[in-house]
């Protein structure tokens, strides 16, 4: 408890900036200020969509704020990020294993001024509480109950059981940097007062609990707690104002068109996507609902799709993963209802919790059955 983690981050503010931090107490000019610095630090690529922030498919257009972003917000606003352990629960008895970490950031500027923000992880979130075997290899007395899923692959259906994962203890260091990384991002954007741009990771939160991850859109339709209150997405090309346009509002958006989806096929088969299922359902947790035919999309979707898919390939060579098990590691987070990060920092550290917790080894040939 109170046991000091050593990854302080230190900056000195970037001048004009002093009126830009610790919102608390900001008269309305100071305020002002620092939504419009905010508004620039997008405007101006400082802030890199894809690395930075982007958008997680099924939480919204309201864009989430990645950990590179928030090191950046740090830096230009000066701010000094202290990490404390706040609790934790270690149990390393076999069969009961189980290990939690809550961390409190504190965002400190040069003037005193502080928010803190708080994040956790633990064993028994989804992502690191599950692993799948493949149904030849599974053996009730070795991997216990499982949950029986049907796949469509290559060569047609086959099925594979989802085990609870018996070795939690290669996760302690990665549920740790996890913790952190929620605090960290969480207390960035109280001191900075940018969560009128970005939001905190929904898919964290959904993984730790803080939120319903059935409450998630995975094929269609908007959260329940998005829902409420919420505003109305904004387009990302807004049609020019006036008469002249409000023919083309009546008429609907326009349909994907051939060479758009020429290029979708392209893609989805450098990432050796062959399976049609999996690519549809890549696809649908990207642009955030369902359909039955790729023609179902419209040329904004299908645009959106594309850039995504070019993005995650780029993503996956950065971040190092091997080819072999880019396939498996796509098919196991897609089962999860959701798509890769295209932040090579995110996606190497999601990758590397499921190559620990033995998802990868298991499923590698998954694709190819």
């Amino acid at each position: 408890m109170g046991e000091k983690e050593a990854i302080t981050v230190k900056a000195e503010p970037v001048e004009g900036s002093e009126l830009a931090t610790a919102s608390a107490g900001m008269t309305p000019e100071q305020l002002a200020l620092r939504y419009q610095q905010l508004q620039e630090l997008i405007q101006r690529n400082v802030l890199v969509e894809g690395s930075d922030y982007g958008i997680i498919p099924g939480t919204g257009d309201k864009p989430t704020l990645y950990k590179a972003g928030a090191e950046k917000l740090a830096a230009f606003f000066g701010l000094s990020v202290d990490m404390e352990l706040a609790d934790k629960v270690e149990i390393w008895e076999p069969g009961s294993a189980f290990f939690y970490y809550r961390y409190r950031a504190t965002a400190t500027d040069k003037w005193g001024r502080y928010a803190t923000g708080e994040g956790s992880a633990n064993s028994r979130e989804a992502k690191y509480r599950w692993r799948t075997v493949k149904e030849r290899d599974y053996s009730p007395d070795i991997h216990g109950p499982a949950q029986k899923i049907k796949r469509t692959g290559q060569y047609g259906e086959y099925y594979v059981y989802r085990v609870e994962n018996r070795e939690p203890y290669d996760l302690v260091n990665t549920l740790q940097k996890m913790a952190q990384k929620r605090a960290y991002v969480q207390a960035v954007l109280l001191a900075v007062g940018a969560s009128a741009f970005f939001t905190q990771d929904v898919e964290d939160l959904a993984a730790a609990g803080v939120i319903d991850a059935d409450e998630r859109p995975r094929k269609g339709g908007g959260s329940r707690s998005r829902q409420q209150g919420a505003a109305k997405p904004r387009p990302r090309q807004q049609a020019a104002a006036g008469p002249a346009s409000e023919p083309a509002a009546a008429a609907g958006p326009a349909k994907i068109n051939a060479q758009q989806m020429s290029t979708l096929a392209e893609e989805l088969k450098k990432l050796g996507i062959t399976d049609k299922e999996l690519g549809r359902s890549l696809l649908q947790a990207v642009v955030g609902r369902s359909y039955a035919d790729t023609r179902d999309l419209t040329r904004a979707e299908g645009a959106r799709a594309i850039e995504y898919l070019e993005k995650l390939g780029t993503a996956l060579a950065a971040a190092g993963i091997p080819a072999d098990q880019r396939l498996a590691y796509i098919s196991t987070v897609v089962e999860g209802g959701e798509a890769p990060s295209t932040d090579p920092v995110a996606l190497k550290s999601d990758y590397s919790a499921w190559a620990n917790a033995g998802l990868l080894d298991d499923d590698a040939e998954a694709g190819n059955e």
